[in-house]
Formats: structure tokens, sequence, C-alpha cells
């Protein structure tokens, strides 16, 4: 309604122009004194007299071309008011829909989120890591506030998310997403209908792919059950809940091929990572004396996990042996518990140098 409204007064405004030239011209081109003596000049002071400009090159010299000019001012000055109001509204209301969500987004290769649950933010995290210099596109789709996505904005520099707000299982609003010229699309366990958001992602999926067959789908399911239905529509990404981190959700997305790597080696019937410990004859060895002893039963170490070394109460001691480490010692052995001394915390070396020597605690990380 407000183009239709901003078409409206342009037309208006020229017609204006026009008449009011061609008259003036009329009434001025035979006068004597007169500047306006061509058609051109007088639309060129018509234009000049709406727009309250006033360049004084070409002005009437009649009382009829005066009389003429005051009602073409006041005429200017009434639709130059209506052109500047329709202007800003028609700018608000778009921003003003658009953070609402009911905006239809104009984008081409992005890439679109439904749903909204604890992982979101995590899931916008890992398209942010794969964004590059010149960024993404993400548009969110769900029906709950714009705040939320928001809230994520400020966290992920490198994506430019998009808010839609709607029911992701209705054509309409993947429409709005632009479904049909996107990349890539994936489907949360929403939050807003957990006992229908296996249900409602199948429908989705489905609309999704009739908009855009090529379309790359992820979708996140609470059960099993609807798995073998999103495999028959030939849905790529099939996560069950809880078995991959928000931030693998995206990954699944933008590369499949590591989501099955995933799934091969953390299973459910049998996970081909191990947690072994390190023999013998490897000990006190280099990492790559390591890897090749493993190597030669066909397994592939990964890391190491390393037991950090823990604290112990003489750590927070002097050297010496006065009063007060003393007293002190005394104090925790009356305690009658082991405040020092556990076992440590384990910390994760994955793919260290060939270098890196063994220490005797340590454990391998070990795929099958």
């Amino acid at each position: 309604m407000s183009v239709r409204r901003i078409l409206v007064v342009l037309l208006a405004t020229a017609l204006l122009a026009i008449l009011g030239g061609a008259i003036a011209w009329l009434l001025e081109r035979s006068a004597p004194g007169a500047n306006i003596k061509t058609l051109s000049d007088g639309i060129w002071w018509a234009i000049v007299t709406i727009m309250t400009v006033g360049y004084g090159d070409h002005y009437p010299v009649t009382a009829a071309g005066r009389v003429l000019a005051v009602i073409i001012m006041l005429s200017g000055v009434g639709l130059v008011s209506i052109l500047t109001a329709t202007v800003a509204s028609f700018m608000v209301e778009r921003k003003l829909k658009e953070r609402a969500g009911m905006e239809r987004i104009e984008l081409t290769g992005h890439h679109v989120v439904c749903g909204w649950n604890e992982k979101a933010p995590r899931v916008l995290a890992g398209f942010q890591n794969a964004a590059g210099p010149k960024g993404l596109d993400v548009v969110c789709v769900h029906e709950g506030s714009e705040d939320k996505v928001a809230g994520v904005q400020a966290s992920v520099a490198g994506l430019r998310i998009h808010f839609v707000r709607g029911e992701y299982t209705t054509e309409a609003a993947l429409k709005r997403a632009r479904v049909e010229k996107a990349a890539s699309i994936t489907f949360l366990a929403d939050e807003h209908h957990l006992g229908t958001s296996d249900e409602n992602n199948v429908i989705g999926a489905t609309v999704a792919i009739e908009l855009n067959p090529a379309i790359q789908v992820c979708v996140e399911l609470t059960t099993a059950r609807n798995r073998p239905l999103l495999q028959r529509l030939g849905v790529q990404s099939i996560l069950v809940g809880g078995a991959l981190d928000g931030h693998l959700l995206s990954i699944a997305v933008l590369s499949p091929g590591i989501q099955d790597a995933i799934e091969e080696i953390l299973g459910p019937e049998r996970s081909r990572l191990r947690e072994v410990e390190v023999p013998g004859e490897c000990r006190e060895q280099s990492f790559d004396h390591l890897q090749r002893h493993f190597r030669s039963r066909g397994e592939i170490v990964l890391g190491l996990a390393r037991r950090r070394k823990s604290l112990r109460l003489d750590d927070f001691l002097n050297d010496g042996d006065s009063f007060v480490d003393q007293f002190i010692r005394r104090k925790f052995q009356e305690a009658e518990r082991e405040y020092f001394g556990g076992k440590g915390q384990i910390g994760v070396l994955l793919n260290p140098p060939p270098d890196e020597k063994i220490l005797p605690d340590d454990l391998a990380i070990v795929l099958t």
C-alpha cells in the first residue's frame, strides 16, 4: 500500500509540474519582459517552484502568472510533505516488519535454521566457524521472540542473522525465509512444540524439499521412530537428540561427511574410540614411536590423555621447617581429610608433535 501511495504522489507531482509549466508558458510567453519563453522554461520553473528551491532564473511577470505561482507553491508544499511522510512511513513499516519477522527475506545461497532450543546458539556458532571473511547469512524461523536471535547476534560477528516469525511447517513461513533459494535448512527439536517436534520437523522437511529439491536438509529428532520416513524423503542428515552437540549440527549441514565419520566412530552399536594404557616398550618414547607401534596393529593413535600433576600441601609451604609450617601441617592432619595429593585432572593432547615424550601415566586415545 505504501509503495502504491508513493507512486501516486510522484505521478501527481509530475502532472503538476508539466501542466503548471505549460500554463505558465502560455500566460507568460507574450508578456513584455517575460523570461518564461519556452515550454521547457515553464516546466523548469514549475519544478523549482514545487520543490521551493527558488533559483530566480525564471519567474512570472504577469498577474495571472503570479496567481498560478501561488497555487503551484501551495500544491507543491502539500505534495512534497505527503511524499516525505509516505517514504518515512514505508521505511518504518518495513523495519518493524523485519524486526517482527514478517518481512520476506531476499537472499540467495543462505542457510535456514527452523525451530529453537538450547542448542541453537551453538548451531549458529558452528556456522560462524565456517563463515570465512565474507560472512554468512542465516535465517532463523520460529514462533518465539526476536530477542532470542538478537541475543546471539553479538557473539557471532561473522554471521548476518535474519529472523522470520511463523510456523515452519507452513509453506508461507518457509517462503518468507526464501527456502527455494537457500543452500541448506536445519530443523531443531523446537522448544515450543516439544511433544510434536519430530512430526513438525518431518512436515517442515517435506515442505522444504518440495520448494527446493536441491537443498541440503538436516533434521534433529528426539527419537529414531521417524528416521525411516525422513530417509525415504531423501534427507541427507538425520540426528537423534543427544547424539551430537549443537555445534556439530551445523557441521552436519556444511560437511555431511564429517557427521557420517562421527557416527561411524561413536556409533551406538560399538564405539571405535578407546582409551588404552601405553605399552611398556613405548613409555618414555616419542609419540611418533607410539603411533608406529599401534599402526602395526591396524590402529591409529589420535592423541594422549595426560594426567596433570595434583597439588600437594608442600607446594604452598616454604622450604624451611618453621613453626608456622608445622602448625599448618598439624591442623590439616587433625582434620583427617585429604585436601591435597589427589590423582589430578586429565588433559587431552590431540595430535601432539611427533617428538612429544610419552610420560609414565599417559593413556593413548586410539581409533580401532
